[in-house]
């Protein structure tokens, strides 16, 4: 999920939903998992200040991986209920960094072998393209 300051009124929407996704789901199959990350920005000028986090230096990330693939639908509530968004500089996100890694840190983030995996992206904004890299001396 995107993070950015401009996602603070769909976090409250997303937490409020917690039980329902997890009660949705559980609805349909006793054997599911849930995982849940963040992304805000790519964590380097000129797409990310210092000077512009709410919180503290710790809120400077391009993914967050926040709660293994667990059966436990209160892990998931707790995970989701507990995190808050902070600024970024732009208006494209880091969205298409937490997707790469979400995909490819299979063991990390607990991709079960021989199960239908649904990644659920939620954002407000597109995503930087490969070229935007040249603004970071990429």
């Amino acid at each position: 999920m995107d993070f950015s300051g401009s996602m603070r009124d769909d976090l409250s929407s997303v937490q409020s939903l917690a039980n329902t996704i997890a009660d949705t789901i559980g609805s349909i199959t006793s054997d599911f998992r849930l995982g849940f990350g963040s992304f805000i920005e790519k964590s380097t000028d000129p797409f990310f200040h210092y000077y512009q986090l709410s919180r503290d230096i710790s809120g400077k990330y391009s993914f967050k991986h926040i709660l293994n693939m667990t059966n436990s639908a209160e892990d998931f509530r707790s995970a989701v209920i507990t995190e808050s968004t902070n600024g970024n500089f732009d208006f494209p996100e880091g969205g298409f960094d937490g997707l790469v890694q979400v995909i490819k840190c299979r063991k990390l983030i607990g991709w079960r072998n021989n199960a239908r995996h649904l990644l659920v992206y939620i954002t407000d904004a597109q995503y930087h393209i490969g070229s935007d890299g040249i603004l970071a001396g990429a």
